[in-house]
């Protein structure tokens, strides 16, 4: 994804939290300096970091959750892929046991609805 706009939307979308930061300040070679701490608020993750998401990673936003950083699976490599390559074939065929609505045409104990 390169949209700037876009980005910048999903980064509003994976909002922001609170990060401390710390800053150490020296006069002086023999100075013992000074030091500040403090909080600040960033952006979770920024236009960029979602730009460049590693392949095979997705970003996940969903409801109040915080965001999720994900792994995809290619379907070829899943368990039950050869399956979900009948169940493709059967469908495509028009030969599936459903009704227009989805619903199967067998029943639960073999009995048939056709």
């Amino acid at each position: 994804m390169k949209d700037d706009k876009t980005l910048e939307w999903l980064s509003t979308l994976a909002g922001q939290h609170r990060r401390r930061t710390h800053q150490h300040h020296s006069d002086g070679i023999l100075s013992v300096g000074r030091g500040a701490s403090g909080e600040e608020t960033v952006p979770t993750l920024r236009a960029g970091d979602i730009r460049t998401l590693d392949r095979g990673r997705v970003l996940i936003l969903h409801g109040n959750l915080r965001p999720i950083l994900g792994r995809t699976v290619d379907v070829e490599e899943r368990p039950d892929w050869p399956q979900l390559q009948a169940d493709v074939a059967v469908i495509r065929s028009g030969r599936a046991a459903i009704t227009p609505d989805g619903y199967p045409l067998t029943l639960p104990d073999g009995g048939d609805l056709r």
